[in-house]
């Protein structure tokens, strides 16, 4: 079980990798006995976001005692639990969004739901990943979200702490929360802010989120 898009990727094709070359299982094999460990090949790796959707909408919205509706949600994925095709429509994903619009929230279309976030390219091209960021958050903007919620930690933190050398290099205004997915879902479950670590991000999701505090 992991809550990030790259150590999901990296494991799942692991995984696979194992399965598909048995010498290279061996190898592994042989390394972990040195250390009087041992694999047996039965991981099934899954996504956070995969387990929370499989608990289906009946269980879900027996636990919802804060709907949020009238929120203007854009849900972004990332490019890695979708692409390559293991969970989900690589291109449109949707999972997320039937998650939103199940909290009482509106899930806005999103063209660049599943583009990159740049990861960590910002340390070595700077310009590169803030232009990649900037096309996200733009879109979102101009989609009418009031936030941005992810199911990726790097990507949450590459589209909050941007922002403000985002404005400086192109001059815009941008000024979008973004949150995790568990963050919104416990807001909609009735749990406190603070509990939530709502208070963290480097954009305040205070003023989007005021109505459900």
């Amino acid at each position: 079980m992991t809550a990030c898009n790259a150590c999901y990727l990296a494991l799942r094709r692991a995984t696979e990798r194992l399965e598909e070359y048995p010498r290279l299982k061996d190898k592994m094999e042989e390394n972990l006995q040195a250390a009087g460990l041992s694999y047996r090949g039965k991981v099934t790796v899954r996504h956070l976001l995969e387990l929370v959707v499989s608990l289906g909408p009946d269980v879900l919205l027996k636990q919802i005692k804060k709907p949020l509706a009238g929120l203007k949600v854009a849900c972004y994925y990332g490019c890695q639990l979708v692409r390559p095709r293991y969970y989900d429509d690589p291109e449109d994903p949707q999972s997320l969004d039937q998650l939103v619009e199940l909290m009482g929230a509106t899930a806005v279309p999103f063209r660049h739901k599943a583009k990159c976030c740049a990861a960590s390219l910002a340390t070595t091209k700077e310009k590169v990943a803030l232009k990649m960021i900037k096309d996200i958050l733009q879109d979102a903007h101009e989609a009418g979200a009031q936030l941005i919620v992810t199911i990726c930690p790097m990507c949450q933190m590459n589209l909050d702490a941007y922002q403000d050398q985002i404005n400086a290099a192109y001059g815009l205004n941008l000024e979008l929360p973004v949150v995790y997915f568990t963050q919104l879902l416990g807001l909609a479950f009735g749990l406190d802010s603070r509990q939530l670590g709502l208070d963290k991000p480097v954009v305040s999701p205070k003023r989007a989120l005021a109505s459900f505090l």
